[in-house]
């Protein structure tokens, strides 16, 4: 996919997961966990090679991508030091979310917002169950940690 422009820090250790490369077999269903990156040097993983490997193992796969409050993710991208400002964090961000969108174009996905699974867990949950066909189980966590209220504290 090449590699993603913005600003910031060059350092990236990555998440790697042994269903790059290894059949997942038996199990019923796998979750793999893509971040896609924002700044130089961070490449963004090869979502048609994964989905492409899945398959050819017979797999089904429904991509579900998480989505921040736009601003949240733009203060996030200054805290983080990848973005200078808030301006250059939401131009950074068109861009970032068009090429999301580019990339899941022939993939069966959904778009979930974390900040309203953050407020309203089950209905959101209900949801995402539904999209990759689980049994909603009924029962929620009571505390649903806000990873976002770090970068809003003292927002407008």
């Amino acid at each position: 996919m090449g590699n993603a422009e913005a600003e910031g820090q060059p350092e990236y250790q990555g998440w790697p997961q042994r269903f790059d490369v290894e059949d997942p077999g038996a199990e019923k269903a796998v979750v793999l966990r893509r971040t896609l990156p924002y700044h130089p040097r961070r490449e963004w993983p090869d979502l048609d090679a994964l989905v492409k490997r899945l398959k050819s193992w017979k797999r089904t796969v429904k991509v579900i991508v998480t989505i921040r409050s736009a601003e949240c993710n733009a203060r996030s991208l200054i805290a983080k030091a990848y973005c200078s400002n808030l301006e250059v964090a939401r131009q950074e961000l068109d861009r970032v979310y068009s090429e999301i969108s580019d990339m899941c174009t022939d993939m069966d996905f959904s778009e979930f917002p974390y900040d309203v699974f953050v407020d309203d867990p089950c209905v959101v949950y209900q949801e995402l169950c539904e999209f990759v066909g689980l049994k909603y189980p009924g029962d929620m966590p009571e505390d649903i940690y806000d990873g976002n209220a770090k970068y809003m504290e003292g927002a407008e």
